[in-house]
């Protein structure tokens, strides 16, 4: 009886056992990875597609029609990102861009929304909402950058959030 009772117990503690390496393969490879934190960026953690894409592109400047690493603009640079981070293909204006997919509210921004500001009387910008209010963008002061949405010392909110002017969700979510 004894015998019996020992290779029960055997037998029960190898199927845990294999239960338990089952569930942590399993998580691990519903895992996104995370190689990059960007410093000084609060809460903002990017998965490791978009962390090398950033790599790539950090430090390249502002370029009004630039569409390469000598010079890029905003529109040429989220074209792409989008490209290259979600095969997805979009004109080459901002203005084109900023009709493409449908509006999202400010308050269910996910990642990968298009975000689009007017910045002067007939000039837009465009970048890549990144979440924890940070967005990927080429800026003309900036280069390609990661900048935060909203600036909460700011009673206006911030540059960005002043001249925001909607949203566009261009993914399937």
């Amino acid at each position: 009886m004894r015998d019996k009772a020992s290779k029960i117990f055997v037998a029960g503690r190898q199927q845990w056992v294999v239960v338990s390496l089952f569930l942590v393969i399993v998580s691990g490879c519903a895992q996104r990875h995370v190689v990059w934190r960007p410093p000084q960026q609060g809460g903002l953690v990017i998965d490791s597609s978009v962390a090398s894409f950033y790599k790539r592109w950090r430090g390249t400047p502002y370029l009004l029609g630039g569409e390469d690493k000598a010079g890029i603009d905003c529109s040429a640079f989220m074209q792409q990102a989008y490209s290259s981070l979600y095969h997805l293909k979009l004109p080459r204006t901002t203005r084109e861009q900023l009709v493409k997919g449908y509006n999202v509210p400010f308050v269910q921004l996910t990642k990968g929304d298009l975000l689009v500001f007017k910045t002067g009387w007939q000039s837009y910008h465009v970048g890549m909402y990144l979440g924890a209010n940070h967005f990927l963008h080429a800026g003309e002061s900036t280069g390609v950058a990661i900048s935060k949405l909203t600036d909460d010392k700011s009673r206006e909110g911030g540059y960005w959030r002043r001249h925001y002017l909607g949203a566009r969700r261009l993914l399937r979510q």
